[in-house]
């Protein structure tokens, strides 16, 4: 069996990575409907699911989530998924807050993400997974490194090696 320490949060500057608490799951909820990230998800409407169920469905399904916090506000959501340790994982992030989308959030989190992993040496490669008529999200990923891998209906692969990111 493999055992990994992680932090209590990662930290840089005035940007925060924390882990995903219970009571996150208003915020979870609430950026779950929003349209944009609705798309992005693949999906038509929001969850209609209690925050209870939400969070027990998020604690099941990313071994590793956590919520970007910009000076101690809660900005976005960054998960870890499909979790092989030493092999690869499948990564999501997601900028709730409108008023901080472009403005190069997303972009620290990844790195700062990135970097711890490289750092305890969990995975080898991340994976994305982006809808086609996702422009946006397609462009962030790949200004971001990530090359594509495949399409499966309507959903585009992207993948990038740990080892190609610069370290800190």
């Amino acid at each position: 069996m493999i055992y990994f320490v992680f932090p209590r949060a990662l930290r840089h500057s005035n940007l925060c990575l924390r882990p995903l608490r219970f009571a996150d799951g208003r915020f979870i909820a609430a950026g779950l409907a929003d349209a944009a990230i609705l798309r992005a998800c693949g999906l038509s409407a929001p969850p209609s699911a209690s925050r209870f169920s939400l969070m027990w469905w998020i604690r099941r399904t990313y071994p590793l989530a956590y919520c970007i916090e910009l000076d101690d506000h809660r900005i976005g959501f960054l998960g870890l998924y499909r979790l092989r340790p030493g092999k690869s994982a499948s990564l999501s992030l997601a900028i709730f807050d409108e008023t901080c989308r472009n403005r190069g959030y997303g972009t620290r989190a990844l790195e700062l993400f990135v970097h711890y992993l490289q750092k305890c040496r969990l995975v080898e490669r991340l994976a994305v997974d982006v809808m086609q008529e996702n422009p946006a999200a397609s462009s962030f990923w790949e200004k971001t490194g990530f090359r594509e891998a495949s399409v499966v209906g309507g959903v585009l692969t992207m993948t990038r090696d740990i080892k190609s990111w610069p370290t800190p």
